[in-house]
């Protein structure tokens, strides 16, 4: 009955159609702005447009159960699809450092995220075509232009309503590229769908030397009356997973009218986004159907917890579908669920193992100030993720690849600890406190089945192996193979056959590192 209830409540069907309904909606609704008031675009464009949707439908069943929303870098430094601003901001005291290239401007920047609801940007704006005030023989090399700006969260999103935002660029100086919008994004599924109303570059005017009244024309800009000429702009993100976005978007910018800018073919940038790393991302986009850009950015944490330390944090909440999986899954897949929901908590390093009624789990905290709330998210998630046959947990914080602490505790214990029906000391009481964790790893892996290295497509991950039986040079011979077969398997990700002294200081590096 289980299953029928989440099947019929979560059909990826349903969702995709669900998704791509509101994706046209969106792109229509556009169109038939710009038709309506703006003139007709060119006759290819809104076919683009469909073909853009077609394209990514085959990826969305696999993706729109664990999308979530992402602050991912537009092609300047601050947040946003490519050269237009989305509503979202960087996390609480996270930065980015941006380079990038787009045809006739060369970008340097970064930005800041403050109490998950500010985000400040600055970057300088080099301009190819345009030699400095200078002279090409001050040695200056192209025109620069500094610029910065802010975007504040009105509204957050949840499951009824898009978050919210508003924002500027350009705020003092010359303001060539001045800019103010009110923005709002939602997620559909994989979909990040962005629409928003702009005003300066935005709405395709020009900004710079508009000040009659002072010499600094972007402020007098940003203080001017709201009702000045107005644009919609609006644009997409797909999510294939947590490291790959596919981004488009509608541009509303007269470019020819920029300083050093030309004319585009289209108002219709996208390209790819991908994350090499977690704080390293690269990009790639067609821009204006005519040129290609590139960006590469570094984005981090400043310290554990930020400017936020005293906000209290959402519990884990394991959604039906997310149990569901997680009671049907065996020992070696539930120890991969478990990894993953621990990992997108904000744990480094995570690594995870069940054997007969027992979960091992060791990170390191990279979150928290505090051990006991690191440990404390991490039996949370345990506790809603495990089935019932799993009654004792081993939770381990590791620094450098050494465990700095272990805690070994009933279930039921962890459970009473979590609803406050057991205070800290009597918790510690029942439970069982390890520095290093050698006791609990050894109590842990007491009678645990032998590991064979062979070449296989299962290979060495995030899972625990206690004991690893490596053959000579060439693996194992058929019959030894047939003896062996009761095992579980892993292997190398490696093409060649490795001599058995080089094949053990490959596992044990895997295994330590």
């Amino acid at each position: 009955m289980l299953l029928q209830i989440r099947l019929s409540s979560y059909p990826p069907a349903i969702a995709l159609e669900g998704c791509l309904h509101k994706a046209n909606l969106l792109l229509l609704a556009i169109i038939d702005y710009r038709n309506h008031y703006r003139g007709h675009w060119r006759a290819g464009l809104p076919g683009f447009l469909t073909s853009f949707l077609i394209l990514i439908t085959p990826f969305t069943a696999n993706a729109w159960v664990n999308a979530r929303p992402q602050a991912l870098a537009s092609i300047q430094s601050y947040t946003g699809i490519w050269d237009m601003p989305t509503a979202r901001v960087l996390p609480d005291w996270h930065m980015r450092f941006k380079i990038s290239k787009a045809d006739l401007y060369d970008y340097y920047g970064g930005a800041i995220g403050l109490f998950d609801r500010l985000e400040l940007a600055g970057q300088i704006t080099e301009i190819n075509t345009i030699d400095d005030c200078f002279g090409p023989d001050a040695g200056y090399g192209e025109y620069k232009d500094r610029s910065a700006g802010a975007r504040l969260v009105l509204v957050q999103e949840d499951e009824s309503r898009p978050q919210i935002a508003i924002g500027f660029y350009d705020a003092t100086g010359t303001a060539l590229f001045g800019q103010r919008y009110l923005v709002a994004s939602k997620m559909f599924g994989p979909f990040d769908l962005t629409l928003g109303l702009g005003q300066g570059i935005l709405a395709g005017e020009t900004t710079s030397g508009t000040s009659s009244t002072s010499q600094d024309a972007a402020f007098d800009f940003l203080t001017s009356s709201p009702a000045r000429k107005t644009d919609l702009f609006g644009g997409i993100e797909y999510h294939f997973n947590d490291d790959l976005t596919l981004s488009a978007e509608y541009s509303p910018i007269k470019y020819e009218k920029l300083k050093g800018g030309k004319e585009k073919k289209y108002p219709i940038n996208f390209g790819l986004k991908y994350k090499l790393l977690s704080w390293f991302h690269l990009q790639a986009a067609y821009m204006r159907g005519e040129d290609f850009a590139w960006g590469v950015n570094f984005q981090f944490p400043l310290e554990p917890e930020g400017f936020l330390a005293w906000k209290k944090e959402k519990p884990f909440l394991a959604s039906e579908r997310l149990r569901w999986q997680a009671f049907e899954a065996d020992d070696k897949k539930l120890a991969e669920i478990i990894a993953n929901q621990v990992k997108k908590s904000g744990f480094s390093h995570v690594a995870t193992a069940v054997h007969k009624n027992s979960l091992w789990i060791e990170a390191v905290n990279a979150k928290y100030l505090s051990n006991a709330r690191a440990l404390a998210r991490i039996f949370s998630i345990a506790e809603q993720l495990t089935p019932e046959r799993i009654s004792i947990f081993y939770l381990n914080l590791k620094n450098k690849g050494q465990i700095l602490l272990s805690l070994k505790a009933q279930r039921e214990d962890v459970k009473a600890f979590l609803e406050s029906r057991l205070d800290k000391e009597a918790f510690l009481t029942f439970a069982d406190l390890d520095l290093y964790g050698d006791e609990h790893w050894d109590e842990f892996a007491e009678n645990k089945d032998i590991t064979v290295l062979d070449f296989c497509e299962n290979k060495i991950g995030s899972t625990f192996i206690s004991s690893i039986l490596i053959g000579c040079e060439g693996g194992f011979t058929k019959d030894e193979r047939i003896l062996l077969k009761k095992f579980e398997k892993v292997g190398l990700d490696v093409p060649t056959i490795l001599r058995s002294e080089t094949a053990t200081v490959s596992v044990a590096s895997k295994i330590l590192l």
